[in-house]
């Protein structure tokens, strides 16, 4: 192959990458003056981990990231009753798992507690590093031109 050709070839490939990296949708969990972002596939989860207010016992509430870049609650996970926690869960290994309808939700905001997590794959990130305990953060999925260029 010619130079010539051997550069076009290496520029197409070139655009092919960088368009696909912007097709991969990221996490953004954004507090007042903090931002995390980590990529997401489709189909990736990730769970918050908290203590109930009043039951005082560890909730896990598990999203799926869709292919149309929206979070999609999946499951919630617990392991006693009281109030403000469903009374539908199936017991399974001494916890209640409560299956969810699957309705995309755009973006989730939630207030910050000293006991609550992020968990993405391997990494757990404590919420209150990204905003102050009882400060609110904002959950949602984006491309990455959306950080880039404003959203």
């Amino acid at each position: 192959m010619s130079g010539r050709v051997m550069r076009l070839f290496g520029v197409a490939l070139l655009g092919a990458v960088a368009a696909g990296f912007l097709a991969v949708p990221v996490l953004v969990v954004e507090g007042e003056s903090q931002r995390w972002v980590r990529p997401m596939l489709p189909g990736s989860s990730f769970c918050l981990e908290f203590l109930h207010s009043v039951e005082r016992t560890p909730v896990q509430d598990c999203f799926r990231v869709s292919w149309k870049g929206e979070l999609v609650l999946m499951r919630t996970i617990y392991s006693s009753y009281g109030a403000g926690l469903p009374a539908e869960g199936k017991l399974t290994a001494g916890q209640f798992v409560l299956e969810h309808n699957k309705t995309p939700i755009p973006e989730l905001v939630v207030r910050v507690s000293p006991e609550a997590q992020l968990q993405v794959g391997g990494t757990r990130v404590s919420l209150t590093k990204l905003a102050p305990l009882a400060g609110t953060l904002r959950l949602r999925v984006l491309r990455p031109w959306h950080l880039l260029f404003g959203t």
